[in-house]
């Protein structure tokens, strides 16, 4: 399977105060958890720029449903694209 790092993280932490409030080393490991190559790489970039962003927007619950369910189908898609390889 590809390196799904990226979805599999959106799948369990969207708005970028989260990512902040969970810190490198819990999503280190939460993604250590769910076998996520390069976890360390990627949840210092998540949290770096989860940082950079302290913007509220109106309807942050829809979209971090929204980024939740694309993320989702982004790694179905990769799975089902394996298997037909």
């Amino acid at each position: 399977m590809t390196d799904t790092g990226q979805p599999r993280l959106l799948t369990g932490y969207q708005p970028p105060a989260v990512i902040r409030r969970a810190g490198v080393r819990w999503l280190t490991k939460w993604l250590a958890n769910r076998k996520v190559r390069g976890m360390r790489t990627l949840a210092e970039a998540a949290v770096q720029a989860g940082e950079r962003r302290h913007t509220s927007v109106p309807g942050k619950k829809a979209i971090a449903k929204l980024a939740h369910t694309r993320a989702e189908e982004v790694m179905a898609l990769s799975r089902r694209i394996c298997e037909m390889d």
